[in-house]
C-alpha cells in the first residue's frame, strides 16, 4: 500500500523549494543502493540460490493434484467474497452516481478482512493440510516456515525492509517522472483507498475502525498474502521445472510471475503510480524467499512495509487540513 514518498520528507525535515529535487533524491537514493548490493554481488543473478542449500531445499514435494486442490481453494475463496454484497448489504450503499459503496470506513474495514480471510484462507489451510500430508513433520521447515529462526530472521528483515523501502520509493518516484512526461494527472499524497479511509477513521475519532484497518493491513494480509503468493505460487512455479532444487531460471521466472500477480491483485486499490512500487516490492519479497528459503523474512518485510505506510498515514491524520 504505497504512500507518497514525499510524504516522509516533508514531515520529518524541512521541504525543499521543488518536490522536483526531493524526487531527484530518492531516485539517486535508490540508485545508491542498487550500486551497493551490486557491488557486493547481490544483483547476480545467481546470487539468488543460497550457497548452503542443500539439493532439496525449500521442496514442497507437492504434486499436479495437490496444487489443482489448492487452487480450487482459491476459486472457492474468490466465490466466496462475491457472496459478502447480498449476505450483508447493510455494509453497502448505492450512492449518486449508481456505484456501490461502503456505508461507513467501519463497514469496509469488515468487508475487507472478511475478504482477506475468504480469498486467501480456503486456499492457505489447504496447502498447509497438503503439506503436512506429503512431507509428515517436515513440513514447515521445507517450506521456510522455521519458529527456531525468528529472532534471526528479524535481524535480517530489518536490512530487507530498508533496501525495501528505498527501492519502492526510487520506483514511485520514477513512475512519478514518467507520468509528468506524458502528461498524466500527478498521484494524490495518499494514493491507496484503504489509506484514506484510515485517515477518515482517525480524524473522526473512531477508535474501534482505525484498529480494524491496522490489525488488516499490518498483520493480516502480510500473512496471508506471503503465504498465497510466495508460499505457494512461487513455489508452484520455481518448482515446475521437476525434482532437485530449482534453477536459477526458474527461481526468477517464479518471482516475476509471483510479481505480475501481486501487482494485478492489488490494482484496483489505487492509481497506476502504484505498480511499479508494487512490483519492486514484491521483487525483494520474492528474492528474500529464494535466497534464504524462510517464508518469515517476507512476511516480516511486508508487514514493517504496511507499518510504515500506515505510521506516515496517522501523521497526515493527526497533522490535520493546513498543517
Amino acid at each position: 500500500m504505497p504512500l507518497h514518498p514525499l510524504l516522509l520528507a516533508e514531515t520529518v525535515v524541512p521541504p525543499l523549494p521543488s518536490q522536483n529535487a526531493m524526487v531527484w533524491i530518492f531516485l539517486a537514493a535508490g540508485v545508491a543502493v542498487l550500486a551497493v548490493l551490486g557491488r557486493f554481488g547481490y544483483l547476480r543473478p545467481s546470487h539468488i540460490v543460497s550457497p548452503t542449500d542443500p539439493p532439496t531445499a525449500r521442496r514442497a514435494g507437492l504434486g499436479a493434484m495437490d496444487y489443482g486442490t489448492v487452487f480450487l481453494a482459491l476459486a472457492l475463496g474468490v466465490w466466496l467474497v462475491s457472496q459478502i454484497r447480498p449476505a450483508f448489504p447493510q455494509l453497502f450503499i448505492v450512492q449518486d452516481n449508481g456505484e456501490i459503496g461502503y456505508r461507513s470506513p467501519w463497514a469496509m474495514g469488515v468487508v475487507m478482512a472478511l475478504g482477506q480471510l475468504l480469498t486467501m484462507g480456503p486456499a492457505t489451510a489447504v496447502w498447509l493440510w497438503r503439506l503436512h500430508v506429503v512431507n509428515g513433520p517436515d513440513a514447515w521447515r521445507r517450506v521456510g516456515l522455521r519458529v527456531r529462526t525468528l529472532a534471526a530472521d528479524l535481524k535480517l528483515a530489518a536490512i530487507g525492509f530498508l533496501v525495501a523501502v528505498l527501492l519502492t520509493w526510487m520506483a514511485q518516484n520514477a513512475a512519478a517522472l514518467v507520468g509528468e512526461w506524458i502528461g498524466s494527472p500527478p498521484a494524490e499524497m495518499v494514493d491507496h483507498v484503504v489509506l484514506k479511509q484510515l485517515i477518515e477513521a482517525v480524524s473522526t475519532h473512531n477508535h474501534a475502525t482505525t484498529a480494524l484497518f491496522i490489525f488488516s493491513a499490518v498483520i493480516l494480509a502480510p500473512l496471508l498474502e506471503e503465504l498465497l503468493f510466495r508460499g505457494i505460487i512461487q513455489t508452484a512455479v520455481a518448482e515446475m521445472a521437476g525434482p532437485g532444487a530449482p534453477r536459477v531460471e526458474m527461481r526468477w521466472l517464479a518471482v516475476l510471475v509471483t510479481s505480475v500477480l501481486f501487482v494485478l491483485s492489488h490494482i484496483s486499490v489505487g492509481s497506476w503510480h502504484m505498480l511499479a512500487p508494487l512490483f519492486a516490492l514484491s521483487l525483494v519479497l520474492g528474492w528474500l524467499y529464494e535466497r534464504h528459503g524462510r517464508l518469515s523474512l517476507p512476511i516480516f518485510v511486508h508487514m514493517g512495509f504496511n507499518a510504515l505506510n500506515i505510521v506516515l498515514t496517522l501523521l497526515i491524520a493527526t497533522a490535520g487540513p493546513g498543517s
